[in-house]
C-alpha cells in the first residue's frame, strides 16, 4: 500500500512540475537587450552597408550579447 501512495504523489508532483513548464514555455520572451541595434546592424549588413553593421554590433558584442558576437565573428 505504501508504494501506491508514493507512486500517486509522485506523478501528481510531475504533473505540477509539467504545467509550470508548460506556463513558462507560453509566456512571451523578453526581447534581448540589444535587439534593435543588433537588428540595425543586420538590415545594413544585407544592404551592403558593412562599416555600419560592425559599428551597430561593436558595442553590444563588447557587452556580451550573444547575436552581437555571432555577427562580428562572421563579419
Amino acid at each position: 500500500m505504501r508504494a501506491v501512495v508514493i507512486r500517486v504523489l509522485g506523478a501528481a508532483a510531475i504533473g505540477i512540475a509539467g504545467c509550470h513548464l508548460a506556463a513558462a514555455a507560453a509566456a512571451p520572451a523578453a526581447p534581448a537587450p540589444y535587439a534593435l541595434q543588433v537588428r540595425a546592424g543586420v538590415d545594413a549588413w544585407s544592404g551592403g552597408d558593412y562599416a555600419t553593421a560592425v559599428k551597430a554590433w561593436t558595442g553590444p558584442a563588447a557587452k556580451g550579447d550573444a547575436d552581437a558576437l555571432f555577427n562580428m565573428g562572421q563579419a
